[in-house]
């Protein structure tokens, strides 16, 4: 699964008219190229899509996220800033969720 995705998306502008299905550029600053047959940087543009708000249950509590997907995987951010992560669903059948919300 995408661990930058898991940051870099934290900082998307989640309430911004318009913004989903915004077109991204993630950048691997070394990924093997089978056509150059070495290492190299690699940009990948990807849509992106802010889906709305909505209330998620973990077991560190109840939040309102802001659910964002890219490719067939699923984000939910906290509503409140700084928008941590909350879960991921990578659609390949991995899952992450938080667990504990102490400081």
């Amino acid at each position: 699964f995408d661990l930058e995705a898991m940051w870099r998306l934290s900082a998307l502008p989640f309430d911004r008219p318009g913004y989903s299905g915004s077109r991204v550029t993630f950048v691997t600053p070394s990924r093997w190229s089978e056509e150059h047959q070495r290492m190299q940087p690699q940009a990948e543009p990807r849509v992106v899509s802010v889906k709305g708000q909505e209330r998620i249950s973990l077991p560190a509590g109840s939040f309102i996220a802001w659910k964002v997907a890219l490719d067939k995987g699923a984000y939910w951010y906290d509503a409140k800033a700084p928008h941590n992560l909350l879960r991921f669903d990578s659609g390949y059948g991995t899952s992450l969720v938080l667990t504990s919300n102490e400081d």
